[in-house]
């Protein structure tokens, strides 16, 4: 066990020094990564200081990167934007990645308010909060459109869920019905 935190902390560091600059398009880079994703992906993982309960599939990769794959970047823009007392709006709020930052860095004196209209994402959702004790986040199992109805969500994986068919490419996809809120 000891030796499985040491190889993930070093992937962990090595992931946030290089990540952006292009290395994935390396085979060997490619072989290495898939072997640490496949191998150390986790139902459950520390994130950004929080707890967090983790999709099956862990598509953001947080078990293993510890942070939004590919989203360093807007993280740390977040962290430096969102302010003490500030009102946040997380729409598609998937597992809590984001909301969970809000939620610590507007304090007690501010609110989230989290749209997922996913069953399963809503569900870590609510237990991602739960489970950090944050009393100022809002959570709603709804979509966000521009009225209020029931309407198609096309499911694709746990991640890439859409109220559109974009370009049919959720011709075949599964779909659900879900409230959306105007």
């Amino acid at each position: 066990m000891k030796i499985r935190r040491i190889i993930l902390y070093i992937y962990r560091l090595a992931y946030k020094v290089f990540s952006g600059h292009g290395l994935s398009k390396f085979y060997p880079i490619r072989v290495i990564d898939g072997f640490i994703s496949s191998h150390f992906k986790t139902d459950f993982a520390k994130v950004q200081g929080h707890k967090m309960f983790l999709d099956p599939e862990d598509n953001l990769a947080l078990s293993t990167c510890g942070v939004y794959a590919g989203e360093s970047f807007m993280t740390e823009f977040v962290k430096k934007v969102i302010k003490k007392g500030d009102i946040v709006l997380d729409l598609g709020a998937h597992i809590g990645y984001y909301t969970l930052i809000f939620a610590k860095l507007v304090g007690n004196e501010g609110k989230v308010i989290a749209f997922e209209p996913s069953p399963n994402n809503f569900a870590l959702l609510k237990k991602n909060i739960g489970i950090n004790g944050y009393k100022n986040v809002i959570l709603k199992q709804k979509a966000v459109s521009n009225k209020n109805e029931n309407i198609k969500l096309y499911l694709s994986g746990s991640l890439c869920h859409k109220i559109y068919n974009a370009y049919n490419l959720y011709e075949n996809s599964a779909s659900i019905k879900v409230e959306s809120i105007g």
